[in-house]
This record gives C-alpha cells, sequence and structure tokens, in this order.
C-alpha cells in the first residue's frame, strides 16, 4: 500500500487538486505555457511546449476553430 497518493480530481473538463496544482507548476517551471500577455489568469503553450508536447505524442492545434 502506498503511504503517499498523488491525486486529482476532475472538475467538469479541468484537472484540479494536487495532481492538478503539480502538472501545472512543471508546466510553468519548463515554460510550456505562460501567461497569455495583458492577462491575470490565462495561460497558452509556448513554442518549447507545442514542441515537447508532440515529442510526447500529444499534437496540439495552434488555432481552434468553434
Amino acid at each position: 500500500m502506498r503511504s503517499y497518493e498523488l491525486t486529482g480530481k476532475k472538475c467538469y473538463d479541468h484537472l484540479g487538486g494536487k495532481l492538478g496544482a503539480a502538472l501545472f507548476d512543471f508546466l510553468i517551471l519548463q515554460k510550456w505555457i505562460e501567461l497569455k500577455d495583458g492577462t491575470t489568469a490565462t495561460y497558452v503553450v509556448t513554442e518549447a511546449g507545442y514542441e515537447n508536447f508532440a515529442e510526447m505524442g500529444l499534437a496540439l492545434p495552434k488555432t481552434i476553430t468553434k
């Protein structure tokens, strides 16, 4: 049995909890995401983020059409 579990909580389509916070911190520290200019709470994927996500097999669209 594990003495510590890093858990995440799903809230609608978002990941929260300690796991969500740890992933967010990692993405910021690695500069895979950054705060969008002129905002206080909106983050965008950086070029380094796109490249690293793609290497992991996660191809993110650079634009989203609705």
